[in-house]
């Protein structure tokens, strides 16, 4: 995963947003040292954390992640079902729903 893309990404999606490191750290109850380390490049966010600030930041993990995620050179799908399963399950209803939409938005950029 290219973290300092994703870290670029969430850094310019703050400031576009007119929002503080400390503006993140209080919506999401993680400290603005870790979310600036996120933002350098330095640190990995969790699944959660993810989901979290996408939805502070009214955007998606689609945007945050677009530098890492990469098509299919050929016509033939990847399938990741099973092991996609075994993770959704682990989640909360709330985070699976979200997980659900973007996993379709995915797919529906595969199309």
């Amino acid at each position: 995963m290219n973290y300092d893309a994703f870290g670029n990404r969430l850094r310019n999606c703050r400031l576009s947003n007119g929002c503080t490191l400390q503006d993140l750290a209080d919506a999401t109850h993680y400290s603005s040292k870790h979310i600036g380390n996120i933002e350098r490049g330095r640190a990995r966010p969790s699944m959660d954390l993810l989901v979290q600030l996408s939805n502070y930041l009214c955007t998606t993990p689609n945007y945050l992640l677009q530098d890492s995620l990469t098509p299919c050179t050929d016509d033939t799908p990847v399938s990741y079902s099973s092991e996609l399963l075994i993770v959704f399950q682990q989640y909360l209803e709330n985070q699976q729903c979200a997980l659900k939409h973007i996993t379709e938005h995915y797919n529906s950029i595969q199309e």
